[in-house]
């Protein structure tokens, strides 16, 4: 059956998007055509950008809700958020143990579940666009943002992607440093594409937006020739560089301004540390 290619608006940035085919596997994508260069490629705004990640409430003291992060703050309570690229908390939600969704969202697992949660105060009458990594990264996750006009990104481990087949970064490697492949594939008639980049390893994205090109270029150093060379880059992966980090910025300024307070009551920390967002 011949495929139709259309161009669709979505957030400021036209992509060529290429309908799946009837028996639903997924496939690479042609290179785009010509008329490319006719496209409005400009980057969304930022006040569109929304990014879920984890936050860690240094705590050192005994409580049943203090949990172990080896990659920040050894110890403390765990948040999830929901920020701005500027660091602007706009919703978060305390970690007690267990992630039950809620009567009014459909349950897809735990890590999924807490974006539905974090991204209800989005609106549905304009075009938002959100941000989260492997940890949240579910198929049905990123169905139910487009049900209601979210678009999402996010890095994905491919055992939550069941068909989702990628050359392995061995072979990668042989082709260089800025290889990537890009497939397309339709769950509950809503269109996924998955990107493979390969940079010093292999970084796998999802996302129901955005596209591989247009191509950006990037630099690395060479060792062998020793100097930097430029590598194309996937524009997906280009704009989830650019606007992910908007978590990471609030704890960094946290982390200049925290409130330093000996406390014995574990209550006490979460108000310092609301305080200090």
């Amino acid at each position: 059956m011949q495929r139709k290619i259309e161009t669709t608006q979505k957030g400021r940035v036209l992509h060529k998007f290429v309908a799946s085919s009837v028996d639903g596997q997924d496939e690479h994508l042609p290179d785009s055509d010509s008329d490319s260069e006719d496209l409005d490629l400009s980057i969304p705004l930022q006040g569109q950008m929304f990014c879920a990640d984890e936050q860690i409430i240094p705590f050192k003291r005994k409580s049943a809700l203090k949990c172990y992060n080896p990659k920040k703050h050894k110890w403390g309570y765990k948040l999830f958020a929901l920020c701005d690229v500027y660091g602007t908390v706009y919703n978060s939600d305390v970690y007690t143990g267990k992630i039950v969704p809620k009567p009014y969202h459909r349950d897809i697992g735990a890590s999924g579940n807490i974006v539905l949660q974090l991204s209800n105060i989005i609106s549905s009458d304009q075009t938002y666009l959100l941000y989260f990594d492997h940890w949240f990264s579910l198929p049905l996750l990123f169905v139910e943002l487009y049900k209601r006009g979210i678009g999402a990104i996010g890095t994905i481990r491919l055992p939550r992607f069941p068909g989702c087949a990628f050359t392995s970064n061995a072979n990668l490697k042989k082709k260089g440093r800025g290889t990537y492949e890009e497939k397309e594939s339709a769950i509950e008639n809503v269109n996924i594409r998955t990107i493979k980049w390969f940079d010093n390893r292999g970084v796998i994205l999802a996302t129901t937006f955005s596209s591989a090109e247009p191509l950006r270029k990037t630099e690395r150093w060479d060792k062998n020739e020793k100097k930097k060379v430029a590598i194309q880059k996937p524009y997906a992966v280009d704009i989830y560089n650019k606007f992910m980090g908007g978590v990471d910025l609030l704890d960094g300024q946290l982390a200049y301004y925290r409130i330093y307070v000996r406390l014995k009551k574990y209550y006490m920390r979460f108000f310092y540390h609301f305080i200090d967002k």
